[in-house]
Parts: structure tokens; C-alpha cells; sequence
């Protein structure tokens, strides 16, 4: 077991009613919800992501297949030098 995962922090108050709305469906939003849940213990129906496209993942929604190939937005990271 790492360090991390002997942490156990406190439960802040009333959190089981806070909510938490994150914009952007991107590997942030992502993390600090699952950092919400696992270290504010913030119940998972309390946070909302809000995402203005029909994907979530950000600049990391590549979509495809092995056969045909794979695409994504944030085709700066597949030039050829990468």
C-alpha cells in the first residue's frame, strides 16, 4: 500500500449536502470528481458535470478502431515527431 492510499482525511460538514458543478467533461473535471469522492467523501449524485459537447473527455475523446484507425481533437499530439 502507498502513502496515498493510507490518507484518510476527515469528512468536512454537511457534505452529503454540498453540491459541486465542474464545466468541461475534460481529464480536470474528471479528476477533481473522483478526488471529491474519494477524499471529500462528497456522494457521486452531488456532482455535476457540465459538458457543452455531445462527448465528454475533452481534447482526450478519440474515437475509432483498430481496424479502421482513431481520430481526435487534439490531433497536436499525434504529428509524426510524437
Amino acid at each position: 500500500m502507498n502513502n496515498y492510499q493510507k490518507i484518510n482525511p476527515k469528512t468536512p460538514q454537511n457534505i452529503t449536502q454540498r453540491k459541486a458543478y465542474l464545466i468541461g467533461g475534460g481529464i480536470a473535471s474528471l479528476s477533481a470528481a473522483a478526488y471529491l469522492i474519494k477524499d471529500a467523501h462528497m456522494p457521486g449524485e452531488n456532482i455535476h458535470i457540465l459538458e457543452q459537447l455531445d462527448v465528454s473527455g475533452g481534447s482526450m475523446d478519440g474515437a475509432g478502431s483498430a481496424e479502421a484507425g482513431y481520430t481526435a481533437r487534439g490531433g497536436r499530439e499525434i504529428e509524426a515527431h510524437f
